[in-house]
This record gives C-alpha cells, sequence and structure tokens, in this order.
C-alpha cells in the first residue's frame, strides 16, 4: 500500500513535530516511559519506507527511511541512558534526512 502524501516531506515533518510535541507532553506526565513513543513512531516510519522501498526507489523515501533509522537509533540510546541529549536530537535528525532527501531528489529531477 502506498501512501502518497509520506512520499513527500510535509506530512512526515508535520507528523514528526507531532509525535514531538506528544513526547513532550507525556514526558512532563509520566517521565522515561514516554520514549516509546518515539520508538514506536521511527519503527513505523522506517518499516514503511522499507515497504516502500522494495516496492519503488526513490531518493524522499530513501533518506526518510535512513532518518528514521537514525531516530530510532538516537531514542534507543537515550532510552537505555547510553547518549541522553534530550528528546528533541532524534525528531531533529529524521527532519534533516528528510529535507535533504527531498532537496536530493529535485536535484536528481533537474539533472535527467
Amino acid at each position: 500500500m502506498r501512501i502518497e502524501r509520506l512520499h513527500g516531506w510535509v506530512l512526515p515533518i508535520v507528523l514528526a513535530v507531532v509525535v514531538a510535541d506528544i513526547h513532550f507532553f507525556l514526558n512532563a506526565a509520566i517521565g522515561d516511559p514516554s520514549d516509546y513513543v518515539g520508538i514506536a513512531f521511527f519503527a513505523l516510519f522506517g518499516l514503511y519506507g522499507v515497504q516502500s522501498l522494495l516496492a519503488r526507489r526513490e531518493w524522499v523515501v530513501a533518506f526518510s527511511t535512513l532518518g528514521a533509522a537514525a531516530g530510532l537509533a538516537l531514542m534507543l540510546l537515550r532510552h537505555a541512558d547510553i547518549f541522553d541529549k534530550g528528546y528533541i536530537p532524534p525528531y531533529l535528525v529524521f527532519i534533516g534526512f528528510v529535507l535533504l532527501g527531498h532537496l536530493l531528489g529535485r536535484v536528481r529531477q533537474r539533472v535527467s
């Protein structure tokens, strides 16, 4: 199943911001167990990206999937108290990868 809006840059960034806000409020309410929200977001987005890449290769989806993997790794390291720089950096890394993939996809279209 292909969800066209997830192959752009707007919806992934909006979803990341909404999940980061939910994570913030849950963190204030319950503390560390709120990390599971971020872990679930990055894992589900990464699984969708892998499934989508198997069907059709695109720069935007490839970089979004890499961003989800990097965000998941940072969130797991945060949850394990190995590398804890706050809950925002994993979302920023994900957003950076999404934007980079979008820019590279546009450059590739212009070159072709």
